[in-house]
């Protein structure tokens, strides 16, 4: 799992897919190019990497592996990737508190991408078991999106 090289070819894919899906989020949400002048390159990307780093080790280095030493690999990347979504949503009942206000759209529609990008990240680390790819995976599409959506 660590020892495993980086799959060139997945990550440059993912990674277009990634950036192609932050300038699509900017468009719609601020109807034009823009970059997020709140961002701090290296504050950011520095905890976008713990993040991806911490995250990936948890739920694609251990949790699937578990899961998929009990059941088939398809079930345990699914058990995993609604464990990964589950670890989000503290963020909404924190912000539930701070504002008094909820948003379901917001709530639901980051679950379903939360899920579907921790599925991403498991069927690639399914691919050839090389942690960093998905670690470099998940610090990159936090960081542009941030950069771009945020």
């Amino acid at each position: 799992m660590l020892k495993q090289k980086i799959n060139v070819k997945l990550l440059l894919i993912f990674l277009a897919v990634f950036t192609a899906y932050a300038v699509a989020v900017m468009l719609l949400a601020h109807g034009k190019f823009r970059v997020n002048p709140s961002f701090s390159p290296f504050r950011q990307i520095s905890f976008y990497l713990v993040v991806g780093l911490v995250e990936e080790l948890v739920y694609r280095g251990w949790a699937l592996n578990a899961f998929s030493a009990v059941t088939s690999y398809r079930k345990a990347l699914i058990l995993a990737g609604i464990f990964f979504v589950l670890l989000h949503w503290p963020a909404y009942i924190i912000r539930f508190f701070l504002s008094g206000t909820f948003a379901v759209t917001q709530f639901i529609l980051q679950s379903l991408l939360v899920l579907v990008l921790g599925l991403l990240f498991g069927y690639v680390f399914g691919k050839n078991r090389s942690i960093w790819t998905i670690i470099i995976l998940h610090a990159y599409f936090d960081a542009i999106v941030d950069l771009l959506a945020g």
